[in-house]
């Protein structure tokens, strides 16, 4: 994403994805609040936590109307990139739960946080297109340690079911 640091791309999530992309779109915090269904305050610190986790502020107000940063410009591309992987992920997910053959398999995978939500989207999405007939589930791996209880407990790995 853009000059982010990896560390920092670990805190957005894809509803402050999706927020910035509506702005981008409408320009307007009152038609985005309407569409997300939130309040525009919602919207308004969606927006501004995202100012934070890249640096800038994203939108200028002149005359009234909302005008994006040259940095905003640049990040609408990569935030639509990560948002239609998501939401390939997530359909491909339905599809195959709809689809599934009798001999696939549920694999659960423990994600340390660290690494970010866009990495883990893209390691599912490549995992859905290589076994569309297996199901995948996230865990969460607090530390180290519990990586090894996870698997001794048979709560991480590959399972018939």
């Amino acid at each position: 994403m853009s000059n982010l640091a990896l560390s920092e791309v670990r805190h957005v999530s894809t509803k402050l994805l999706h927020v910035f992309v509506l702005v981008m779109e409408y320009r307007n915090l009152g038609a985005v609040a309407a569409c997300t269904q939130r309040s525009v305050n919602t919207v308004s610190y969606s927006l501004a936590r995202l100012g934070e986790i890249t640096g800038d502020p994203l939108f200028l107000k002149r005359n009234g109307i909302l005008v994006p940063t040259p940095h905003a410009v640049r990040l609408e591309k990569t935030a639509r990139q990560i948002l239609a992987i998501w939401g390939d992920l997530v359909r491909r997910r339905e599809e195959v739960a709809s689809k599934r053959c009798d001999g696939g398999r549920r694999v659960a995978i423990g994600f340390s946080a660290s690494i970010g939500d866009p990495l883990i989207t893209e390691i599912l999405f490549a995992l859905c297109e290589e076994f569309p007939q297996d199901s995948f589930v996230t865990r969460p791996v607090i530390a180290d340690a519990a990586l090894a209880g996870f698997l001794q407990d048979g709560e991480l790995g590959a399972r018939r079911s």
